[in-house]
């Protein structure tokens, strides 16, 4: 339970910080400024800073990816490493070389899906930047 805490006050401090209102003078950029009474001055307005770095949705998304696979490139090696391993231990038992083969099929089948995410998010962006 105390972590469960801990981690709802990080999320909640972080996710404060993040959404943090600058008052600031505005340097440009995609800032949205929001004025808070009748008077036009700069002392007067705030500005929210978006916290993403990316430009279109496809950025984003391409970004999102680059995280993804990270991450996934060495949970599908691990995996691949234990269908090894159930090959090994198998010793000539055709179920538990099936479920061997199975394993090895299915870590496979993962790394092409999210190569394969990677490569069409690629295709999307090169056909709307032909227009």
């Amino acid at each position: 339970m105390k972590k469960f805490y801990l981690l709802s006050f990080l999320f909640f401090a972080s996710a404060h910080q993040t959404l943090a209102v600058d008052t600031s003078v505005n340097t440009g950029g995609t800032d949205t400024s929001v004025n808070y009474s009748n008077s036009s001055s700069a002392s007067d307005s705030a500005f929210l800073r978006s916290p993403l770095k990316s430009k279109s949705i496809v950025e984003l998304f391409s970004d999102i990816l680059d995280v993804i696979m990270v991450i996934a490139t060495p949970i599908i090696v691990v995996f691949i490493i234990l269908a090894g391993f159930k090959f090994v231990t198998a010793q000539g038992d055709t179920f538990k070389l099936k479920e061997a083969k199975d394993s090895l099929i299915n870590a496979i089948i993962g790394g092409v899906l999210i190569l394969g995410a990677k490569l069409i998010l690629m295709i999307i962006q090169n056909t709307i930047d032909e227009f």
